[in-house]
């Protein structure tokens, strides 16, 4: 008996323990302005080294989580790829990019379209300058922050980066939507 309280006990704190140490070296930082260069360092070290960065304008209208991904089609036109019976979850996005195709008319939704998505963005984190977007047939946003931390990053969003460049009936642009307040200093 007293040998099956002391396994809980020790399963118990190793547990509660982990769970700090995993916190602290990958979970949620404290939201801080960071500098240009270390928003750059971890973009590059944790979610893509090719993909350009841009950012959102703080104080703007938009109401985006962290990660999450918006697509739209040539025309500027909403994608719903999220799955009807759970709206919330993005999950399904990375086998929906791998099946794009040029010519294909994925439904549409009229909740937003890129032109008033992209007055939400910077094209460089301390000016005013907007967007400027590739000539492509789809274009996938992905929100990310680093105070979130690199575990958020490592499966979800290497997925749908992944899958946005395996494809090959379809060139999808992918634009990486910083959300931190960057020091302009």
């Amino acid at each position: 008996m007293r040998l099956t309280y002391f396994a809980i006990l020790l399963l118990f704190l190793l547990f509660s323990s982990c769970g700090s140490v995993v916190r602290l070296v990958y979970g949620v930082k404290k939201p801080d302005s960071v500098t240009y260069e270390e928003m750059i360092r971890f973009k590059n070290d944790v979610i893509s080294q090719t993909d350009p960065v841009c950012f959102a304008k703080m104080g703007s209208d938009a109401d985006w989580s962290v990660p999450e991904a918006f697509l739209f089609d040539s025309e500027g036109h909403a994608i719903d790829f999220r799955n009807p019976e759970n709206p919330g979850c993005s999950a399904p996005l990375s086998s929906f990019i791998i099946n794009l195709r040029t010519n294909q008319k994925p439904i549409r939704y009229g909740l937003e379209n890129m032109t008033s998505f992209t007055r939400s963005i910077y094209h460089s984190p301390c000016g005013d300058s907007n967007m400027m977007l590739a000539d492509a047939d789809y274009h996938l946003f992905i929100t990310w922050a680093t105070w979130t931390g690199k575990l958020v990053y490592r499966q979800r969003v290497r997925e749908w980066l992944s899958a946005a460049h395996q494809n090959r009936q379809a060139h999808v642009a992918v634009y990486l939507v910083n959300m931190d307040q960057v020091d302009c200093r």
